[in-house]
């Protein structure tokens, strides 16, 4: 298939040089003004409907490509950048007589004995800063930083890197007994950052929430507004932000914020509250160049249904009935499938050539993507089962699905995604050690994670996955 079509490729460079050195005139005298011949052409596709039985299947053998793609891609290396060590004021408190590791290791006397020795080790010594969290606003992103190994929340701050200039500096920390919380739930709202704290309700039981905002230049934090119950997720909205508020209940409450007035609006349905919402949703969305599309069929509960994909250039009926990713454009679409256990499968619709490629790609059912202006970068979470510790890993591929070429970019341990106009940002992160690899004592027992590698492109769409867990 690549040789067919890289000598269509080829005849077509040779007629354009041809057509250079013995170009007809095809002017039209205007008056005393030669003016060059305008041929009309339409700037669109013309809309079309088809059906599975106007494509042309045929089966194409991927190519993989160890590096980066012949694309507008930078990648920035940012594996030595590091936040140095701080002690936690925890472990000064710490009192090992509280913690009971026996429901791990039972009455195994070595391995209690090393797994006391493990966190007379991690309360002497200072942590190396891990990331918790990553957050992008415009040509700049926010790292949460934590330094707390035995608790995870006493020692943590927030550092701001300048995609412009790869300037470094911490914005603001917090380190003291009294904090119980790092910054793994902060959110871009309105050009701030904003977090959430919860503590005790003394006034009325149960907990609070101090939903606080930072100064993403100056670093300066202000309390936004206090709510009783525990905010369990939060995120943008025109007036403010939208929060589900936990009260205790089995049912969470929606409300919005609004920041010019200040004031907590009256309670709102599940659809309300996700009408407020100023980004698309992700999952479960999909567009073409932006625009909203249609997509129909696949497993209604019941039965499994033809797929169908209506966008503003064409509509197509295909005959396949499931899907777990559908990317768009103009002139193409991908269906992410699989048809048994034995591997998953790409399915590239080519309006113009009227051509269905099948490419097999291993692992993409568990992928998430971002579109680019003709191929998709594939962000695959591999789980490898075999004991080695490399349990938890994702795979960077670019993919030019036509072509069925696929460059792999490079792995890691964990991705944040930032989208500012047209250009996106993907973060990824390198695993420090996975919970097999130690001992499960203090907050080691989690995955910890440093910085790896940027990259920095262009797409045309309008959402893009923000985090992988």
């Amino acid at each position: 298939m690549k040789k067919y079509i890289a000598l269509i490729l080829t005849g077509a460079l040779l007629a354009g040089l041809c057509s250079c050195e013995d170009k007809p005139d095809s002017s039209e005298p205007v008056g005393d003004v030669t003016a060059p011949a305008v041929t009309e052409t339409s700037a669109e596709p013309q809309f079309v409907e088809l059906t599975e039985a106007d494509f042309t299947p045929v089966d194409i053998q991927s190519d993989l490509i160890e590096g980066m793609p012949p694309a507008e891609i930078s990648c920035t290396d940012l594996s030595g950048l590091s936040f140095g060590e701080r002690m936690s004021p925890c472990k000064a408190e710490a009192d090992l007589s509280d913690r009971d590791y026996s429901n791990y290791y039972g009455s195994d006397e070595t391995m209690l004995k090393k797994v006391e020795e493990e966190c007379r080790r991690i309360l002497s010594e200072p942590c190396k800063g891990f990331i918790d969290n990553a957050i992008f606003i415009g040509d700049k992103f926010f790292l949460g930083v934590n330094y707390d190994d035995w608790c995870g929340e006493h020692d943590s701050a927030l550092y701001r890197y300048d995609l412009k200039t790869g300037e470094c500096r911490e914005l603001v920390s917090h380190s003291g007994l009294e904090c119980d919380e790092s910054f793994r739930n902060i959110r871009a709202v309105h050009g701030r950052l904003m977090y959430c704290i919860d503590s005790p309700d003394e006034e009325n039981g149960g907990v609070k929430t101090s939903v606080r905002s930072i100064d993403p230049e100056s670093g300066e934090e202000e309390t936004v507004c206090e709510v009783s119950g525990l905010i369990r997720y939060f995120y943008e909205s025109e007036k403010g932000f939208v929060f589900y508020v936990d009260n205790g209940t089995d049912a969470m409450e929606a409300k919005e914020f609004d920041l010019s007035t200040k004031e907590i609006g009256e309670s709102l349905t599940a659809e309300q509250a996700e009408s407020l919402g100023t980004s698309p949703p992700y999952y479960g969305a999909v567009y073409c160049d932006g625009v909203p599309a249609e997509v129909t069929g696949g497993f209604d509960g019941e039965k499994y249904t033809s797929i169908t994909v209506k966008t503003q250039y064409y509509t197509v009926q295909t005959d396949l009935n499931f899907y777990s990713k559908i990317l768009l454009w103009k002139d193409k679409f991908c269906i992410a499938s699989f048809e048994d256990i034995s591997g998953n499968w790409l399915y590239t619709y080519d309006i113009k050539n009227r051509e269905r490629l099948k490419m097999k790609f291993d692992g993409f059912r568990w992928a998430e993507s971002i579109q680019t202006d003709d191929a998709f970068i594939a962000l695959v979470e591999s789980n490898d089962f075999s004991g080695s510790g490399d349990d938890r890993m994702c795979k960077v591929y670019y993919i030019v699905p036509e072509l069925g070429a696929e460059y792999r970019m490079g792995d890691g341990g964990a991705y944040f995604c930032g989208l500012s106009g047209r250009t996106a940002s993907l973060l990824m992160l390198a695993r420090r050690y996975a919970p097999s690899d130690s001992l499960a004592v203090g907050y080691n027992s989690r995955y910890q994670y440093d910085p790896d590698k940027l990259f920095v492109f262009e797409t045309p769409q309008v959402s893009v996955p923000t985090t992988w867990w």
